[in-house]
């Protein structure tokens, strides 16, 4: 299946609700993440306050785990340069991610998940924007066969 990427402004997101039905059974996870620009985000001064607002507090769960200046790798654990060469430390800030979002899932049942993702600008300082696009459909794949769904909202700021 072949991944659509939409690069939408951050702040579409808040008309996401209407397209959301918070009337169904089941929570909706937000799951924020990426570097610098997402670190700088801070989320509970306007993106969770307008998403519980919408959707109702009850019904939303907010995971936000970013760090700056960080590539892809650190996200996408099978991380590959184009010239072949891979990251010891690939995967680790997915792995503190997902241990965050599953505790906050913990005894929930989740009705929609939806990935906001920020970051690149490291990957292109770097020069692995040439493996970028294969890698951000290695993350969405990671991160559904770890949510065990196939139906991500996956949006990129």
């Amino acid at each position: 299946m072949k991944m659509k990427i939409f690069l939408l402004p951050t702040i579409v997101i808040l008309g996401m609700p209407g397209l959301l039905k918070a009337e169904e059974s089941g929570k909706h996870l937000f799951i924020l993440s990426g570097q610098s620009n997402m670190a700088r985000f801070k989320p509970a001064l306007w993106f969770t306050p307008g998403i519980s607002e919408a959707l109702g507090a009850d019904n939303v769960i907010v995971s936000f785990h970013a760090q700056g200046g960080q590539p892809i790798s650190k996200w996408y654990k099978e991380w590959k340069s184009g010239k072949g060469e891979t990251d010891p430390d690939a995967g680790k800030i997915y792995d503190a991610m997902m241990e965050a979002t599953k505790a906050k899932m913990e005894g929930e049942k989740i009705r929609t998940v939806t990935f906001v993702w920020m970051q690149g600008e490291a990957d292109s300082k770097a020069q692995n924007s040439d493996v970028y696009l294969a890698s951000l459909n290695g993350l969405k794949k990671q991160l559904e066969q770890d949510l065990k769904r196939t139906d991500l909202n996956f949006i990129i700021g």
